[in-house]
């Protein structure tokens, strides 16, 4: 992107300055803030979600020699419901 380097230009500037703040103190919350900054203008900007939404080519899946488990629903149901179709047999509610 073209204009990361002219947003650069002012914290140089600024790095520049806050090299000659007396207080050490405020001049390493300066020098951290302008770090920061500088920081987040070198990264990638980040990607932006829309409604639209983009389509992606997902990657084909590869062959494993482990075969996929078999489903079932006897794992998702629910204990006690077990326990209560057993005592409806026995009688007790």
């Amino acid at each position: 992107m073209g204009k990361r380097d002219e947003a650069l230009r002012p914290l140089d500037r600024a790095l520049e300055l806050s090299a000659q703040i007396p207080n050490p103190a405020l001049r390493k919350q300066a020098l951290d803030g302008i770090g920061r900054n500088q920081k987040y203008f070198l990264d990638d900007p980040p990607r932006l979600l829309t409604m639209k939404g983009e389509t992606t080519q997902r990657p084909a899946p590869k062959d494993d020699l482990t075969p996929s488990f078999p489903v079932q629903i006897e794992g998702f149901r629910d204990p006690a419901s077990k326990r209560k179709s057993a005592r409806r047999r026995i009688g007790i509610s």
